[in-house]
C-alpha cells in the first residue's frame, strides 16, 4: 500500500468548501454544512491509497460510435461503453445509428455491457415539451424499454442538459418514471450532471438528492471548468476544482452511485493580435516572440500585449503529445492547478494550454480513491493517447 499524505489538501479542500457550500444550499431541505464537514473531519489524517484500485465499473462515452473496440478493455467489474446513439422530444424517440446491431454486438463480445447515452439535444424549449407531455414520456419510456430487449441492452445513460430551472420538479419525476421502469426490465439507470453551481440551466434544475434516488449511478461531468466561450481562457479539470465538485457532490448523492466523470481532452486558447486564425498543425505556428532575460538567456516574451476575444479549440490527450514535445523548453508546471501550462507569445498572437495526461488523470482518480467512489467514466473515446488502453488500463488493475 501506498501512503498518501493529505493534510495539505484537506486544508484546502476545507478553504473551497467554506467558498462553495452556498452554491449547494438549494439541493438540500436541511442545512447541509454539518454533514459537509463531517466528510473533512473524516478526511483530514492521512489516509492509505491501494496501489491497485478496485473499481466497480468503468464507463467510456462514445459519440462517434465506430466498431473499433479498444485493444485492452479497462480493468473493472463491469467496463461499459456508452454510444450517444438516442435523442428524445415530444415527437418520440431518434435511434441515431443505422448499423446499431453491428455496434452492439462487437461491444458485448468483447465484454463490454452496453448503456447507450439519451439525451436531449440541450435544447431547454424542446425539454419543457417533452417534460410537460406525460403521454411522451410514457411512449419514450417504452421505446427505449423495446429497443433495450431488441438488442440485448444492459442499461441506459441519460444526458439530459440546458433545462429551464422551472423545469426542475418535471425533469425529476421523469427521472423517476424511467427508473421505476428500467428496475422492472433489469436494466441500470444512469444520469450525467454537471457540478454544482449557481448557473440554473445548466446546474441548479438538477435536484440531485431527489434525482439519485431514482438511478444506480450518477455521473459527475469534473470537466469544463472554464467553458469554450469563456473571455480569458483556463483549464479543463484542475485538481482542486474536480476536488471540489466531488466534495460537494458526495452529500447529495453519495458514495455508492457518484460517478467521477474525467476529460481526455483540453483546449488551446488563441488570442491573435493580427486576425488570423491560429494554423491546425502546430508544425505550422508562427515563430514565439522571444527576448534576453538579465541572466543573457533567451526566453519566451511574456510582455506581449494580449487584447482581443480568446477562442478556443479542442485539443484532444492523443495530440496534445506533439504539442508538448515541440514546445517542452517553454511548458511549466502549474503546483496549484496541478497542471502543466504553456503560455506561447507567438509572433500573431498568444496561446495559452493547460495540459491534462495520464498523471493528472491518475491524481483525479486519487480524489476518487479518498471518498471512496466505486467507479469512473471518460469523455471521450477517441479523445485518448497513444497506448492510452495499454497502459492507463494496466495502471487500473483490479485487487479485490
Amino acid at each position: 500500500m501506498k501512503v498518501v499524505k493529505i493534510i495539505a489538501l484537506a486544508a484546502l479542500s476545507v478553504c473551497m468548501f467554506a467558498a462553495g457550500a452556498a452554491a449547494a444550499q438549494h439541493e438540500k431541505k436541511e442545512d447541509p454544512s454539518e454533514a459537509e464537514k463531517n466528510i473533512h473531519r473524516k478526511w483530514h489524517l492521512e489516509e492509505t491509497v491501494p496501489e491497485k484500485r478496485h473499481l466497480e465499473t468503468i464507463l467510456i462515452w462514445d459519440p462517434l460510435m465506430k466498431t473499433d473496440v479498444p485493444p485492452v478493455k479497462p480493468a473493472a467489474e463491469q467496463a461499459v461503453i456508452s454510444p450517444t446513439a438516442f435523442r428524445v422530444s415530444k415527437e418520440g424517440v431518434t435511434l441515431r445509428k443505422a448499423d446499431f446491431k453491428e455496434y452492439v454486438d462487437a461491444y458485448k463480445a468483447s465484454g463490454y455491457a452496453v448503456w447507450p447515452l439519451v439525451d436531449n439535444n440541450f435544447d431547454p424549449e424542446a425539454t419543457h415539451a417533452f417534460l410537460s407531455d406525460e403521454k411522451a414520456q410514457e411512449m419514450a419510456v417504452k421505446t427505449l424499454i423495446n429497443y433495450a430487449r431488441r438488442y440485448g441492452l444492459e442499461g441506459y445513460n441519460l444526458d439530459f442538459e440546458n433545462i429551464n430551472y422551472t423545469d426542475r420538479d418535471r425533469l425529476t419525476r421523469f427521472v423517476e418514471r424511467f427508473g421505476t421502469a428500467a428496475r422492472e426490465n433489469k436494466l441500470c439507470l444512469s444520469m450525467d450532471v454537471t457540478p454544482v453551481s449557481d448557473s440554473e440551466n445548466w446546474s441548479k434544475v438538477y435536484d440531485r438528492r431527489s434525482l439519485a434516488k431514482h438511478l444506480d449511478y450518477v455521473m459527475l461531468m469534473a470537466y469544463d471548468e472554464v467553458g469554450r466561450m469563456s473571455s480569458a481562457g483556463g483549464p479543463t479539470a484542475s485538481y482542486p476544482w474536480v476536488l471540489r465538485a466531488v466534495q460537494l457532490s458526495l452529500p447529495l448523492i453519495g458514495k455508492e452511485k457518484l460517478v467521477l466523470g474525467m476529460p481526455l481532452y483540453m483546449r488551446i486558447w488563441y488570442c491573435s493580435r493580427d486576425g488570423t486564425e491560429l494554423p491546425e498543425n502546430p508544425t505550422d505556428w508562427p515563430p514565439v516572440i522571444m527576448k534576453t532575460d538579465a541572466a543573457g538567456k533567451k526566453v519566451p516574451d511574456m510582455t506581449v500585449a494580449v487584447s482581443g476575444k480568446w477562442k478556443a479549440r479542442t485539443l484532444t490527450l492523443k495530440d496534445s503529445a506533439a504539442i508538448r514535445e515541440q514546445y517542452k523548453e517553454f511548458i511549466r508546471w502549474d503546483e496549484k492547478l496541478h497542471l502543466s501550462y504553456l503560455h506561447l507569445p507567438l509572433k500573431t498572437g498568444t496561446v495559452k494550454i493547460w495540459f491534462e495526461d495520464e498523471g493528472t488523470l491518475r491524481e483525479k482518480l486519487a480524489v476518487a480513491d479518498l471518498y471512496h467512489l466505486k467507479s469512473v467514466a471518460f469523455w471521450r473515446k477517441g479523445f485518448e493517447g497513444e497506448g492510452f488502453w495499454q497502459d492507463f488500463a494496466a495502471f487500473e488493475s483490479v485487487e479485490k
